[in-house]
């Protein structure tokens, strides 16, 4: 089975990550760590320069996962990682469909916990539009 496992370094992504480890021996032997980075682009600052700094963002999260994948290395498993760019929800659930994933983990609620109340909760959104089962960590 092939497992995916959002990641964005908040303590319920840490959970999900644990739990996919955890279970992974009974589901699968592929876990995909992801990460997706927001546009980041102040009012002020011109098209360019919000590019590069998309792109410093990018190369940053990378590295994060890449540290990651290195602590976990010993799970018995064939780990890989995938940055994606836009609103979360949406690439999350994009990316479940493109790889044909057979679950997803995510927690709860990751870094944007406010802007939920606003825009609505991640975790929701995906578990509402994953092709695939959704395993949410509290």
């Amino acid at each position: 089975m092939n497992l995916v496992v959002a990641y964005d370094g908040s303590e319920p992504s840490k959970k999900a990550l644990n739990k996919a480890i955890e279970m992974a021996p009974k589901l699968g032997d592929e876990l995909t760590l992801l990460s997706v980075t927001e546009p980041v682009c102040p009012v002020s600052i011109h098209e360019k320069d919000c590019a590069i700094i998309d792109e410093k963002y990018k190369q940053e999260t990378k590295e994060i996962l890449n540290s990651v994948k290195g602590e976990i290395e010993k799970a018995p498993l064939k780990i890989k990682t995938a940055v994606r760019h836009g609103k979360p929800e949406e690439e999350i659930v994009k990316f479940a469909k493109d790889e044909k994933a057979d679950m997803v983990f995510l927690g709860s609620r990751g870094r944007h916990g406010a802007k939920k109340y606003f825009l609505g909760s991640v975790s929701l959104r995906v578990s509402e539009y994953s092709p695939c089962s959704v395993f949410i960590a509290k």
